[in-house]
C-alpha cells in the first residue's frame, strides 16, 4: 500500500511539472486532473483508493496527458483506442461505486447489475462523444476525426470503451457466481 500512495505522490508531482512546462490552457486542466482525487474527498468527503487513484492518473495521462498535450492522438495509430478503452474500464469501477451505494452488490442482482454497468460505461462513451461532436461544430474543429473517417472513429471509440466495460463486467459475473461475498469484499475496498 505505501508503494501506491508514494506512486500517486510522484505522479501527482509529476503532473504539476508537466502543468507548469505547459503555461497554457491546457495547464489548467492538467493541475485539474491533478487535484482530481482531492477535490472529490473535498467536495463529496469520498476517499478513493490508491488504486482507484493510481488507475485515474494512469487514464488521465494517456486520455489528455499524452493524446491532447503532447498531440499522439495524431502520431499514434491505437492511442485513441486504448484511450477509450481504459474509459471503459475506468467508467464502469465508477458504475460499481455507484452500484454499491445503490445496494445492488449482492449474489440476487448480479445480472442486473452487470447491466447497469455496461450501460452507465455506455452512457459515458455516448456523452462524451457528443460533447466532441458539440466542440467540433461550435468551434469548426475535428476532434472526432470525422472529415477524415466519417463516423467510424466515432463508432470505433464507443465499441471500445463498451469492450473495456464488458470485460469488468464479465469479471463481475464471475467473481459474483464464484465468491459472492469475496467478491463484494473486493470491490468495496478497490472503489
Amino acid at each position: 500500500m505505501k508503494i501506491l500512495k508514494f506512486t500517486n505522490k510522484i505522479i501527482f508531482l509529476g503532473l504539476l511539472v508537466v502543468a507548469v512546462m505547459q503555461m497554457n490552457l491546457s495547464s489548467i486542466a492538467i493541475v485539474l486532473g491533478a487535484f482530481a482525487p482531492f477535490l472529490l474527498k473535498c467536495l463529496f468527503s469520498y476517499e478513493a483508493s490508491d488504486e482507484m487513484i493510481l488507475f485515474f492518473y494512469l487514464f488521465f495521462i494517456i486520455a489528455y496527458v499524452l493524446g491532447v498535450v503532447y498531440k499522439m492522438y495524431h502520431t499514434t495509430n491505437w492511442m485513441d483506442l486504448l484511450a477509450h478503452f481504459l474509459s471503459g474500464v475506468f467508467f464502469t469501477f465508477v458504475g460499481l461505486f455507484l452500484a454499491k451505494h445503490s445496494k445492488l452488490l449482492s449474489k440476487n442482482h448480479i445480472l442486473f447489475t452487470a447491466i447497469f454497468l455496461l450501460s452507465f460505461s455506455a452512457l459515458i462513451a455516448v456523452l462524451w462523444e457528443s460533447c466532441e461532436y458539440t466542440y467540433d461544430t461550435l468551434f469548426d474543429k475535428d476532434t472526432q476525426w470525422v472529415k477524415e473517417t466519417g463516423v467510424s472513429d466515432t463508432m470505433e471509440d464507443m465499441m471500445i470503451a463498451e469492450a473495456g466495460s464488458l470485460l469488468v463486467s464479465g469479471a463481475y459475473i464471475y467473481f459474483m457466481k464464484k465468491n459472492p461475498k469475496r467478491c463484494i469484499e473486493k470491490v468495496e475496498k478497490l472503489i
